[in-house]
């Protein structure tokens, strides 16, 4: 296989997994919930159980060279959807040179705009992990920043925060002095809604006071930008084996979760304290948890794990997606099909809602999907409505099957409709698709409801300042583009053309100015 076919690209799937409103609840004790030491029946609504069965949708190219209009060349990895959905965050490596910014893809218009911008508002290489906060107003990256060092200026890469709508740039990895921090590279920033909080992994030496030799270890830490105070959260190496990687926050900068040495950890910067999460039934420590993603309160931490202890009758022996619960103290399989049927493979790497209700998450079982043909061999994207005990096939081809090669990274909207993720595979658009590695979207068939709601949502941050790259209608094949009507229709002239300079900023009605 070619270096083409090795890269992933990046969609967008508008999935119809939303219930229409609450359904009455009663007791079921096949919801596979429990707590330590303790088996707890789940409250579930009362319905049927039914087959996870694949959506009629349809999914759109969200990851597309900002300056030529073509496929993402060099792939594209990472994206992070908008609560609202109407935005989708991507990194890539896009030509005439390997260059890897952070894009913001408009779904209303198709506008890609440059976001990871330096101190003085120039387009920075980033590093491949980055943060935003749910409204898509902050993003927080690694870049190069400039440092004097005792010979010579250099540049060191550093945590920097994006504000769009002030259209600053923050140095966020400090010193206690307030200067770059010298001796380590920082990692996998997240930010709070407000922006005030912005959290890190780093093995630099360098950022708190009481930091001294990290032996080589990665720590968590957190950012105060109001109160300017960096605070390492995670344990030191003497307490359950310490360190911290992987930090996701709260959108309320309470509560930050971190995969560390011995599991799955929660810091709470109200009591400024850590605990384990990550337990079995009985209240022992899972050191196999991974991947931690938080609900927008902090109330939900989904994790994946490798154990048969932390619920009953987990009989799969295989990796599975998990969600902790922080009110009642319990937690819940997350990784089933319709009708809580256990996977025959592995489950891993979930991304939550805002509210808890929905996860979406990698797996290889075969299972999830069975009015589906699922035979890939790899891993495709599901998204579990905890509330219905419902799971939907999200990277779905355009034959109905499981698309002919792997997709990964899911992130999911608050509502549970719209899930953006990485994918390799070359069937899951009805015209031509790219090789691999691009971000795509899929839709409901339902495109009046789906633009009903979005007219009730927040409007795309877009300021003057950011830098418009490229804009063009959807790549969702000639259907599409004629069903979004005359705007576009009067737009295809241009779709090769690059915007030169700024963006227009969108008036309150929405329209471009």
């Amino acid at each position: 296989m070619g270096k083409l076919g090795r890269l992933r690209a990046i969609a967008l799937v508008l999935c119809s997994v939303l219930a229409l409103g609450a359904l009455p609840a009663r007791p079921s004790a096949a919801s596979d919930i429990s707590a330590p030491g303790r088996l707890a029946a789940a409250i579930v609504p009362a319905i049927p159980p039914v087959r996870a069965v694949a959506p009629p949708g349809r999914t759109i190219l969200v990851s597309s060279e900002p300056f030529f209009g073509a496929y993402v060349r060099f792939g594209a990895r990472n994206p992070i959807i908008r609560e609202d959905g109407n935005e989708v965050l991507w990194w890539g490596s896009i030509p005439p040179y390997v260059f890897n910014p952070v894009i913001a893809f408009d779904v209303a218009t198709g506008s890609q705009t440059a976001v990871s911008l330096g101190l003085s508002g120039e387009l920075l290489n980033a590093d491949l992990n980055f943060g935003a906060s749910p409204d898509g107003r902050f993003v927080a990256f690694v870049g190069p920043v400039p440092v004097q060092t005792e010979c010579c200026s250099d540049f060191r890469r550093e945590v920097l925060l994006r504000d769009r709508l002030a259209g600053t740039t923050t140095l966020v990895s400090v010193t206690p002095t307030g200067q770059p921090s010298m001796n380590a590279s920082p990692q996998n920033p997240a930010v709070s809604r407000d922006g005030r909080y912005v959290v890190f992994e780093s093995q630099a030496n360098d950022l708190t006071p009481e930091n001294g030799s990290n032996l080589g270890n990665s720590y968590v830490y957190l950012r105060d930008l109001w109160g300017g105070l960096t605070t390492r959260i995670s344990p030191p190496e003497s307490v359950n084996a310490g360190g911290g990687r992987k930090p996701k926050i709260s959108a309320d900068g309470r509560y930050v979760v971190f995969q560390g040495n011995s599991g799955v950890w929660s810091f709470d910067r109200f009591s400024s304290s850590a605990e384990i999460l990550a337990r079995d039934r009985f209240g022992a420590v899972v050191p196999t948890a991974h991947s931690p993603s938080i609900s927008g309160d902090g109330r939900f931490v989904a994790y994946d794990a490798f154990s048969d202890g932390i619920v009953a009758d987990d009989t799969n022996g295989t990796n599975d997606v998990f969600v902790f619960d922080r009110t009642d103290r319990s937690t819940r399989r997350a990784s089933l099909g319709t009708g809580g049927v256990q996977g025959d493979r592995s489950s891993f790497a979930p991304s939550i809602s805002s509210d808890g209700r929905f996860v979406a998450f990698e797996s290889t079982a075969t299972n999830f999907a069975p009015d589906t043909t699922d035979a890939n061999g790899t891993q495709d994207i599901f998204v579990r409505d905890l509330q219905l005990d419902r799971t939907t096939l999200a990277s779905v081809s355009v034959t109905g099957t499981t698309p002919n090669n792997s997709s990964s990274a899911a992130s999911v909207s608050a509502d549970g409709t719209r899930v953006a993720f990485g994918s390799g595979a070359t069937d899951l658009m009805p015209r031509r698709v790219p090789p691999s590695g691009q971000l795509r979207r899929s839709r409901c068939p339902d495109l009046a409801r789906v633009r009903d709601l979005r007219r009730r949502l927040q409007r795309v941050v877009r300021p003057r300042d950011e830098q418009v790259v490229h804009a063009r209608p959807h790549l969702c094949g000639a259907e599409h583009v004629h069903r979004r009507g005359r705007r576009h229709g009067q737009r295809r002239r241009e779709r090769n053309r690059p915007l030169q300079g700024r963006g227009p900023e969108p008036n309150a009605g929405g329209q471009r100015r």
